[in-house]
C-alpha cells in the first residue's frame, strides 16, 4: 500500500496548503545549495522541489551510500541544468563539512540531517547530542567561518518546552541558530514541523503495514493529539521561510487542529479495509512521549501570518558562549545523566 494514494486531507482534516514555487524562485535561483539529510524522505522531496526552482548546484549530503545513490539517480532522470552532486559524509564530521563547502561554497545551507525517533533516541542520548546538537554546531561554525549567509534547520514541534531527549536536542540546536544569527548578523532560522505524514519511521507506514497483515493497529494512547503536515508542505515551509529570513529566526506552519491519532488510524482502516474487522489496540505512551504537542509558546507568540500558512515566532537569544560552555557540559556527562541535564537547560527558558 501506498501513502501517496491516500486521500490525505481526509486523514489531516483539512486542506493541504501548498503555493506556487514561482514565489519563492528569487531566493534558488542561480545559487549553490548544499542539503544535508538530503537522502530522508523530507530531503529528497526538498531536493525535487528546490530543481523547479533552477538552482545553479545542489550538493546532496547523507550518511548512507546507498540513499544518495538512489536519490541521485532518480533526480538524473528529471530534466534539469541544474548540477548534482552526491556527497557521503556525516555531519558529526566537521573537517569533512569544511572540506565540502570550501570547495563548493553553498549560498544556502539546508540542514534536515537529524536523528527523529523519539524512542530510539531516549535510549542512545549521547547520539541524539551528537548528531543533533554537534552536526548543527559544527555546519553553523563552518557557515560563519565561510560567510555562508542562509542557513535553515529542520526542527520540530517537540522542540517546545520537551519532555524528551530527542525534543531536547533539536531545542538547544533551535537555540544556537538563533545565538549565530544574533553574533554574525546572518539571517539564520528555523523552521518547525509537526509530523510528517509521509516520512520515514511516520505512523502512516506502521498503520498501512498492520492493517495489510490484518492488524490489530497499535496505538500508544486514545487520548493522543498530534500535529500533521504533508511532506510538501514540510518543504515548502523551508522554502517559504527562505524568503522571508530577514523577519525572523522562527517559523511554522499552520498546521490547523491537532488530530487524534486513534481517529488517523480509523480513517486509514476505512479508506484501505473498509469492511474488514480490523482491531486497534492501545499499547500505552512511550518514554519521551507526551499527550499532546504545541508548536510555539506564549512567549514565542505568533507575531502575524505574514502570507497564508505561514506564522513567524520571536524565539529567544542566548549569549552564544552561554550555549558553547553549556555544550561543553554535556560531552564529559556520562549518557545517564544528558536528559536531566539537558531538561533542566531547555525548560529553564521559556
Amino acid at each position: 500500500m501506498d501513502a501517496s494514494v491516500l486521500a490525505i486531507e481526509a486523514l489531516i482534516r483539512r486542506e493541504e496548503q501548498l503555493f506556487h514555487p514561482e514565489q519563492v524562485r528569487p531566493s534558488i535561483v542561480g545559487k549553490t545549495v548544499l542539503i544535508t539529510g538530503a537522502a530522508g524522505s523530507i530531503g529528497s522531496e526538498l531536493c525535487r522541489q528546490l530543481l523547479r526552482l533552477d538552482p545553479d548546484c545542489l550538493l546532496l549530503l547523507d550518511h548512507s551510500e546507498h540513499g544518495i545513490y538512489c536519490l541521485h539517480q532518480a533526480l538524473q532522470s528529471l530534466e534539469s541544468e541544474t548540477t548534482l552532486v552526491p556527497l557521503i559524509a556525516d555531519v558529526r564530521d566537521k573537517a569533512r563539512m569544511i572540506v565540502i563547502c570550501q570547495a563548493y561554497q553553498p549560498d544556502i545551507i539546508c540542514h534536515v540531517a537529524a536523528y527523529k525517533h523519539v524512542p530510539l533516541m531516549e535510549s542512545q542520548p549521547d547520539e541524539a547530542v551528537r548528531n543533533n546538537i554537534g552536526g548543527t554546531l559544527n555546519l553553523l561554525e563552518v557557515a560563519t567561518d565561510q560567510e555562508i549567509r542562509s542557513f535553515v534547520l529542520v526542527s520540530t514541534d517537540k522542540a517546545v518546552q520537551p519532555v524528551g531527549i530527542m525534543g531536547a536536542t533539536k531545542r538547544v540546536a533551535e537555540l544556537l541558530v538563533s545565538a549565530f544569527r544574533e553574533q554574525t548578523g546572518y539571517p539564520y532560522l528555523s523552521v518547525r514541523f509537526g509530523n510528517v505524514l509521509q516520512s520515514n519511521g511516520s505512523v502512516i507506514p506502521r498503520f498501512l503495514a498492520q492493517i495489510e497483515a490484518g492488524g490489530p493497529v497499535t496505538i500508544t494512547d486514545r487520548r493522543m493529539l498530534r500535529y500533521f503536515m504533508t511532506v510538501r508542505e514540510a518543504t515548502q515551509l523551508i522554502l517559504k521561510a527562505l524568503s522571508f529570513s530577514d523577519q525572523a529566526d522562527l517559523f511554522v506552519s499552520d498546521m490547523g487542529t491537532p488530530v487524534k491519532i486513534i481517529d488517523l488510524a480509523r480513517a486509514l482502516i476505512d479508506q484501505k479495509a473498509a469492511g474488514e474487522s480490523i482491531k486497534i489496540v492501545e499499547t500505552g505512551i512511550r518514554p519521551g512521549e507526551r499527550l499532546e504537542e504545541v508548536y510555539l509558546t506564549a512567549d514565542e507568540f505568533v507575531k502575524k501570518q505574514i502570507v497564508e500558512g505561514l506564522f513567524i515566532g520571536q524565539n529567544i537569544t542566548l549569549p552564544l558562549e552561554e550555549l558553547m560552555d553549556f555544550i561543553e557540559q554535556l560531552t564529559t556527562s556520562p549518557p545517564d545523566q544528558l536528559k536531566k541535564i539537558l531538561l533542566s537547560f531547555v525548560n529553564n527558558y521559556h
